[in-house]
């Protein structure tokens, strides 16, 4: 955009556009890149009912005193207001800062408000009063602005926090969005765990607001927790991915004995209508688990959860029942299904294996097929292996199917083995794995592995793909 509220378009013309640099020095040598240096156009280009002329030179804003360019600022259109800007940084002097406090707060437009305070607090120049009217702005783009300037504000006071605590309710979800994230930097603000929590149910619809209030929570992440259960709806998928995260944090943040603790306080539900959302919180907890010291080696990490509590384990029992008959259920959405999948994959083959068995069928969703081959595949049984490498059951799945399957076998040695036994025995064809996954054999650390896999892979060769392309290019050259 430019003066006068029209677009200009700058039509540049060179006879040779590349930069020197991308060109061998052979041409360099016999090429003047200034050819046509002297041509080219620049059009102004205007709607069909705008009658608008050029603005007179003598009117242009490198033309005005600089009290006249903080008048600008308030300009309707972009261009005029920018340059305003640009050339009052320029000129900057003192004089100017009572001019832009007056325009941050009583400024006729927003966007005029918005560069003042923006100019202030680029030469250091902002305080309170500002960022307050800002807060307390009838605009919610202003308000927006005033909470990211927050972030930067050394030492703000009572009122400012109050101010942004209260905006934890504003109707605006970006100015809710900027708040959860101003709310990070403000660790002693009274209520802020409150409202975070009032954010994130207002927009637990939306990633960003979720992302947002917790990466904002810091080690409060308990009450926070403690607040989304008491939310009035959380069967929504969205909140149970708000719930599956919190959790996972708490998760990292926190020692075996209280995970115990947390598993127990979420488990504990006679009320079915639950299962699905204490599923998600507990997965979390799980997901954080997994990544523990105390966790290598353990097959069945609901019984690490419940760390010998016999009540927790009983608890967790009725949810992995529950989530049995979530994921074989085909009425439920294949959402539901997926979460269910997730759930029972940190459990044992002996518990959940023939429930995830009859998922791995050409007649279910791939996406769940996928999912219930990776569960089988990570867990140690070896009864696991054997069933996905079933001669039948193989050449039944798809290849999206197969290589999901493969790449997870790769992280067991166990279940190398039988795939490697498989392979040798014809019940899978060689071919039928994908290269990358051949090529983690061939240079798997393991001498007998490696060994293995030259006998069974040696004889394919990746095809020569230009070869093919140059026998197509010959043949459609004869049509």
């Amino acid at each position: 955009n430019g003066p006068g509220g029209a677009l200009y378009l700058c039509d540049m013309y060179r006879k040779t556009i590349e930069h020197p640099t991308y060109l061998p020095e052979a041409i360099r040598k016999i090429t003047d890149f200034e050819t046509g240096k002297d041509l080219g156009r620049i059009y102004r280009i205007l709607g069909l009912d705008d009658s608008s002329s050029p603005i007179p030179e003598n009117e242009l804003p490198g033309r005005m005193t600089s009290k006249e360019l903080v008048g600008l600022l308030d300009h309707p259109d972009p261009w005029p207001r920018e340059t305003a800007r640009r050339l009052l940084l320029e000129r900057w002097s003192e004089d100017l800062v009572p001019l832009l406090r007056e325009k941050a707060t009583s400024g006729e437009t927003p966007a005029g408000r918005v560069l003042a305070l923006w100019l202030l607090a680029g030469v250091e120049g902002i305080e309170e009063a500002e960022i307050a009217a800002a807060l307390g702005d009838s605009d919610a783009g202003v308000r927006e602005n005033g909470l990211v300037l927050v972030e930067g504000f050394p030492h703000p006071g009572g009122a400012i926090l109050d101010r942004v605590v209260a905006l934890s309710e504003d109707p605006h979800p970006r100015v809710r969005f900027q708040c959860a994230l101003a709310l990070g930097s403000l660790l002693e603000a009274e209520g802020r765990i409150e409202a975070l929590s009032r954010i994130a149910e207002q927009g637990v619809a939306d990633p960003w607001t979720r992302a947002a209030v917790l990466t904002s929570v810091g080690d409060r992440t308990p009450d926070l927790l403690e607040r989304t259960l008491n939310w009035i709806d959380l069967s929504s998928t969205d909140a149970q991915s708000f719930l599956r995260a919190l959790t996972g944090i708490l998760g990292a943040q926190s020692g075996l004995d209280d995970l115990t603790a947390w598993g127990e306080r979420l488990a504990e539900s006679a009320d079915p209508s639950s299962f699905s959302w204490r599923r998600a919180a507990l997965l979390g907890l799980l997901e954080a688990l997994q990544k523990k010291p105390e966790a290598r080696g353990v097959e069945d990490l609901f019984d690490l959860l419940a760390n010998g509590k016999d009540k927790v384990a009983a608890d967790l029992e009725v949810l992995l029942a529950s989530a049995r008959s979530a994921a074989a259920d085909a009425q439920n959405p294949v959402e539901d299904r997926l979460a269910a999948v997730d759930f029972l994959q940190h459990s044992t083959y002996s518990k959940v294996g023939e429930t995830l068995q009859t998922l791995v069928d050409p007649f279910e969703p791939q996406d769940l097929q996928i999912s219930a081959a990776k569960a089988l595949a990570r867990m140690p049984e070896a009864e696991a292996g054997i069933f996905l490498s079933d001669k039948d059951r193989w050449r039944s799945l798809t290849p999206p199917v197969r290589g999901a399957v493969f790449s997870n076998v790769l992280t067991r040695v166990h279940h190398i083995t039988v795939f490697l036994d498989a392979l040798e025995r014809g019940d899978i064809l060689a071919s039928s794995i994908e290269p990358i996954d051949r090529n983690r054999l061939l240079k798997s650390p393991d001498a007998g592995f490696r060994e293995r896999a030259e006998r069974i892979f040696g004889g394919i060769r990746n095809p020569d793909r230009q070869k093919v392309f140059e026998d197509y290019l010959q043949c459609s050259s004869r049509l």
